[in-house]
């Protein structure tokens, strides 16, 4: 998923992702097409003060189709920013 800042300021963001039946497998935050830190978790919070126009972007480590059912289950993926 990809956030676009529509204004300057401090913005919250939430992803919450894995699967029916085991843990997730590795995310990576980047900030303008830079890497700034891995989530490892199943779910995790950060906050960033940001310009207008910064996009901050998942990437999928592991190219997990997310959504679809597959032998490990259903992959799920809830990515959110908001302005605080």
């Amino acid at each position: 998923g990809t956030f676009n800042t529509p204004v300057q300021g401090l913005y919250k963001f939430s992803v919450s992702y894995g699967d029916d039946r085991s843990g997730p497998e590795g995310i990576i935050v980047k900030k303008n097409g830079d890497h700034v830190f891995d989530i490892e978790g199943a779910s995790y919070s950060w906050m960033f003060s940001l310009d207008k126009d910064d996009t901050i972007t998942l990437f999928n480590v592991a190219n997990i189709n997310f959504g679809r059912r597959g032998d490990d289950g259903i992959m799920h993926l809830y990515f959110t920013g908001q302005l605080i």
